[in-house]
């Protein structure tokens, strides 16, 4: 049996995260509400796959990203996604990272696809 993709889905809207994790239902998806739970899960599980809301209260998703070690192996496996302008200082961020980023509202192809390749198949 193939083993179940395991996605950790953080943002701070809750129809967000369960959208998205219905969508995801070939994968085992954990869902919570901010950057500082998704650091808790982090230190627990090992995640292919991260999807991260970008602006969110307390600690937005560059923050989240950003506070990982350098040489995290869940920095090649994050998928940002956000709706509406973003922050300069975000901005400036995804300009420097090769991190993909959705934007709400996305189709779910669009989502299932993105994962799969942040998965790496």
């Amino acid at each position: 049996m193939e083993a179940r993709c395991r996605v950790l889905i953080v943002d701070d809207d809750a129809s967000m995260r369960i959208t998205t994790a219905a969508a995801l239902e070939h994968c085992e998806a954990q869902v919570v509400a901010s950057a500082q739970e998704a650091l808790a899960h982090i230190a627990v599980t090992d995640f292919d796959v991260v999807i991260c809301d970008l602006v969110m209260p307390e600690m937005t998703g560059a923050e989240l990203y950003a506070s990982l070690p350098q040489d995290s192996a869940l920095r090649c496996r994050f998928l940002f996604m956000t709706g509406g302008a973003l922050p300069v200082a975000i901005q400036s961020f995804l300009a420097l990272t090769s991190v993909p980023v959705l934007r709400k509202p996305f189709q779910v192809n669009e989502l299932r696809e993105a994962v799969r390749a942040v998965a790496g198949g």
